[in-house]
């Protein structure tokens, strides 16, 4: 509220006020509208001076006082009239933007002026207005207010052209004094029906004021001028659109000296309710300075003397007292005000309440006791240990339900689909030179291997295995043979050159596994950086009540969270990471040994290939024997066991090695397929599930000293200045909401008296 009363009511302990109708006034003055005429009215004024000295108005706003009516109605002199401040006055100084004027109480006089730019002002423009400021402190200050508003519309309005134009900008004026009381007074550009340059313009000034006049806190004076036709009244129209009940307008009639004698009686008969097209209206009528008394600049009680003596005049004198002069609108001003200020007042008691309950205030509290704050981390960490043990065994409470499914927290399910993945690539790509004897063809056709997650709403095709030359493979085995041979006797061959095949196919399971325990580290880390966060907040029982005053998280958990992420989990989980790296390097030392296998799987397949490998040499003799017929007759039928076997032992050096390559070849095959299933469930289980997983409560320390817990969770610069302003505003909120349960509690006893 702003610039209603300038004189409004601090009584001088030196003077001696005198009564009139009811209310205390000063005697070197007259009544203004916010004297107070009982201990009920005192106590609410200074509840409102002490809500805007605390700066909670903007929680629910007090009422302001709107000024608005058609340009030149005299808006300016009644607004001077009430608050008893001198406004500039030209044809270049009508209201031409919104003028807001806040009154506060201080114990010397100042005056400030100073510009809020309007939304459509930008760069340059904008910093030019917010640049303008005058201040004026001590006896000067209310003669340089006029100096000053005029100095602000030049820089508003910088040049001729724009001396038309309506601004949103803000003319904000701020007066305080020793008898000032804290109120805010807006001042709107006049209603027009036509402009120069179009509708624009029009439109522009009566969305301003309907704004205004929207707000359930405004106490709208439409002023009307005498000369005016009221049926053509705008300002009329829009009262009884947004205040249909009359309970926040006061209409008032300006300039009733200069309308015509013949029309007087007229208007005297609609401002007493004679008129039933106007009666919805409680008038009121003021006569102000005419030119000649502005350019004398006539003081203040010799305008309220001349008003009151024109009501004195044919036909003026048929009007109620309570209908016209300066003071009883004062009077009607303040029992409207009064009654708003007793709706907000309630409706901001209710909603302060409410607020001190958010939790942004709610969770403020006094630095904890170092036993208080240790016995906070202790229940942070043991939730954490639980939930992350849970969690990494895949059982997930209902805090996980208000989470994204797909989330770091249900750790287990995301390394599931990492587990799933590995063993899609390590059978899929995980072979070089020769695939294995489960073709990813074979096992997907069996529905056997499992899709990764990544793939399973993809379009693309599923790698096919590579064309594979059996015979030529078995040559590059037989030409190794040769290549590699040592001191072994004439067709014995080195078994090692088994386990190089399995080297050779088998060489990318490390650069796939590797991959795998940095996607498990990430899972980790994710986690860890979501659920210490959820663990290091307060409980939502603990937000309800249900353990009483004692806190069981931090107020400030993300911070807290990140400091003990960052400083004790992430070191402890980069130690896991280089175990795990070290235990997946063991795997592949043990990889690079000679083979192994004494599986039942490869000696039932190597038996059953060797049984077929001499299946179909043998037939292949045969059929070699009936056709070319050893026994001199071409296509002889008859074959003789002796002299088959006598063939095989003849057999060239080159078909035994060539024999021999295929076996290695298959029992090379044959052992990868088998080496990988135990490669795969070692990376799971002695890599993952033993350094990550299994093992995940020893990856959160509990064991820090004080100082460490007080170093974590002490407030960092910006933190700091934060909960400061939060406790700043808390407090506030609270002195407001004391003033206001005080205020509440005498209304109620006086009420009850």
């Amino acid at each position: 509220m702003s610039a209603l009363a300038s004189q409004s009511g601090v009584l001088a302990t030196n003077c001696i006020p005198r009564s009139q109708d009811g209310l205390q006034v000063h005697p070197n003055r007259p009544a203004t509208f916010l004297d107070v005429k009982d201990d009920s009215e005192r106590r609410m004024i200074e509840t409102i001076d002490k809500l805007r000295e605390l700066g909670v108005q903007r929680i629910n706003p007090l009422p302001q006082v709107v000024v608005c009516g058609a340009q030149s109605s005299g808006k300016s002199s009644v607004l001077e009239a009430i608050t008893e401040i001198p406004f500039p006055r030209s044809r270049q100084m009508c209201t031409r933007y919104v003028t807001r004027v806040t009154l506060a109480y201080n114990f010397t006089e100042s005056v400030s002026v100073t510009i809020e730019p309007g939304g459509s002002r930008v760069g340059p423009e904008k910093k030019r207005l917010k640049k303008f400021a005058r201040t004026e402190s001590g006896d000067q200050s209310r003669e340089r207010l006029r100096e000053y508003m005029e100095e602000a519309h030049r820089v508003i309005f910088p040049d001729e052209e724009s001396r038309d134009e309506i601004s949103d900008d803000v003319l904000s004026v701020k007066i305080a004094g020793p008898n000032k009381r804290a109120l805010q007074l807006v001042d709107l550009p006049g209603l027009i029906e036509y402009h120069q340059d179009g509708s624009k313009v029009v439109t522009k000034i009566e969305k301003m004021v309907k704004e205004y006049m929207a707000m359930e806190q405004s106490l709208v004076l439409a002023i009307i001028p005498a000369t005016n036709d009221l049926n053509n009244a705008k300002i009329l129209k829009l009262c009884e659109d947004f205040d249909p009940n009359g309970e926040r307008t006061l209409p008032i009639i300006t300039k009733p000296d200069l309308l015509p004698e013949d029309e007087a009686q007229d208007l005297v008969n609609i401002a007493l309710g004679r008129d039933p097209a106007f009666s919805n209206f409680s008038w009121h009528v003021l006569r102000n300075r005419g030119t000649e008394e502005l350019n004398l600049d006539t003081p203040a009680d010799e305008r309220d003397r001349e008003e009151n003596i024109f009501f004195t005049t044919v036909p003026w004198n048929q009007l109620d007292p309570s209908g016209h002069s300066i003071e009883r609108l004062r009077i009607k001003l303040r029992e409207k005000y009064f009654a708003a200020a007793e709706r907000e007042l309630l409706a901001m008691r209710e909603r302060i309440g409410q607020l001190l309950k958010d939790d942004k205030y709610a969770n403020l509290s006094n630095e904890s006791t170092p036993d208080k704050l240790q016995h906070i981390f202790k229940l942070a960490v043991e939730r954490l240990k639980t939930a992350a043990k849970d969690h990494a065994h895949g059982t997930y409470n209902y805090d996980t339900n208000k989470l994204d499914d797909g989330g770091p927290v249900n750790l287990r399910s995301r390394i599931r689909e990492h587990d799933e993945r590995l063993c899609a690539q390590l059978t899929v790509k995980g072979h070089t030179w020769l695939p294995p004897l489960d073709s990813y063809v074979h096992l997907s056709s069996q529905d056997i291997l499992p899709t990764p997650p990544s793939e399973r709403s993809g379009s693309q095709e599923r790698p096919v295995d590579e064309a594979v030359d059996l015979a030529t493979k078995i040559s590059e085995v037989f030409d190794k043979l040769g290549a590699t041979r040592g001191t072994e006797l004439a067709r014995h061959y080195n078994p090692d050159t088994i386990a190089k095949l399995f080297w050779k196919m088998s060489d990318k399971w490390e650069f796939i596994a590797t991959e795998y325990v940095e996607n498990v580290y990430s899972c980790c880390e994710a986690y860890f950086k979501k659920a210490i966060e959820l663990q290091f907040a307060r409980t939502e029982a603990n937000l309800r009540g249900a353990n009483g005053e004692e806190l069981d998280g931090f107020l400030n958990a993300p911070v807290v969270a990140e400091r003990f992420l960052s400083g004790y989990i992430i070191p402890e989980l980069k130690k896991a990471h280089k175990d795990a790296k070290l235990e997946l390097w063991r795997l592949e030392e043990d990889r690079r040994e000679h083979v192994k296998n004494l599986d039942t799987r490869f000696l039932v397949n190597q038996r059953n290939h060797r049984q077929n490998m001499q299946f179909r040499i043998t037939m292949g003799e045969r059929r070699q024997q009936q056709s070319l017929g050893k026994t001199g007759v071409a296509g002889a039928n008859d074959i003789n066991d002796e002299k088959l076997a006598g063939q095989r032992q003849q057999s060239s050096l080159d078909d035994f090695t060539r024999e021999q390559a295929e076996m290695y070849l298959h029992d090379a095959q044959c052992h990868y397929q088998i080496a990988r299933e135990t490669f795969i469930m070692n990376v799971w289980t002695q890599v993952q599930e033993r350094h990550f997983l299994r093992n995940i409560k020893k990856l959160i320390p509990d064991d820090l000293d004080l100082v460490d817990i007080q170093e974590l969770t002490k407030e960092d610069d910006e933190t700091g200045r934060a909960k400061a302003r939060l406790q700043r505003d808390r407090d506030d909120l609270r002195k407001a909401r004391d003033a206001l349960n005080e205020w509440f509690s005498r209304m109620n006893a006086q009420i009850g008296s």
